[in-house]
């Protein structure tokens, strides 16, 4: 028997099940328990993650204490192992939300409205003491066009300006990377929004600004401004810089968009939309 199983059986009575599909960051299991619900362990496995951010494990247990008071469906904590020291690697075991990530071929208004709400309402939660803050993930400065890119002037023209700093906005709760595939569908309706080990206090653009980057890869430009009229219609798409500057080299398919449905995504699509995303901003 694993670390990873003696841990989870040792917190829960339970005994690990399926590995589920989607995690592209860290490892995540079904833990089977007779006669109660199932719950889930993820496990910090990235070693190149870890080395920058040895807290994932305590981040995450934070931040679902912190929504516990918000009005959305969020895990619960049922265990932490902060350091691996008893499952082997970093680990949280959770309660498992009811639902499934929904992916339609083209979102209607109706889907994203939805898809809209629940970040709006994490924006209003009390985020007082909480020891994160928001971090661009532009770490690569100073930064040059994507080799794949046929427009380096558009890239430098967005650099300049990124570089001017982005607008000042008061500080609130953050998911941090609120997308579609974090983001759980029972009935038509949300069920419930995962993944909260980047969560942190910062400006509320800046979420925004991730999901529209998501959007925009997805589905277009268009998905992007209909969803963030529906949070905020005074948004400035200048905040689309930070999520566009960020990885530029592996802008790519993020592979859970194929695994749960949009097969018909390829790189040029994808890059196509990254550089209209960021001539918008600009």
């Amino acid at each position: 028997m694993s670390a990873l199983e003696s841990w989870v059986r040792r917190e829960t009575g339970g005994t690990l099940s399926t590995r589920l599909e989607g995690a592209t960051s860290s490892v995540l299991y079904d833990i089977l328990i007779d006669g109660a619900p199932t719950l889930i362990v993820r496990t910090f496995t990235n070693s190149r993650w870890l080395a920058k951010e040895p807290d994932l494990a305590i981040h995450e247990a934070a931040a679902l204490r912190i929504v516990e008071s918000v009005d959305i469906h969020t895990p619960e904590l049922v265990a932490v192992d902060e350091t691996g020291e008893h499952a082997g690697v970093p680990s949280i075991v959770m309660t498992r939300l009811p639902g499934a990530v929904d992916l339609p071929t083209e979102p209607s208004d109706e889907w994203l409205f939805r898809l809209a709400q629940p970040l709006a309402t994490v924006h209003t939660a009390q985020a007082a003491g909480f020891a994160w803050s928001y971090d661009a993930w532009v770490d690569d400065w100073p930064l040059r066009p994507p080799s794949w890119s046929t427009n380096p002037n558009l890239w430098k023209r967005a650099f300049s300006i990124y570089g001017d700093g982005m607008p000042n906005e008061p500080g609130c709760l953050l998911h941090r990377d609120y997308h579609p595939t974090n983001v759980l569908w029972n009935g038509g309706a949300v069920s419930g929004v995962v993944d909260w080990v980047n969560a942190c206090v910062g400006p509320p653009s800046a979420d925004i600004a991730h999901c529209r980057l998501n959007l925009a890869l997805m589905y277009g430009i268009d998905a992007a401004d209909r969803f963030s009229r529906m949070i905020d219609s005074d948004y400035d798409p200048v905040w689309d810089l930070a999520p566009a500057l960020s990885g530029l080299e592996e802008s790519d398919i993020y592979p859970p968009w194929i695994t749960f449905g949009l097969t018909h995504l390829t790189s040029n699509l994808v890059r196509k939309r990254l550089e209209e995303f960021v001539r918008r901003a600009c």
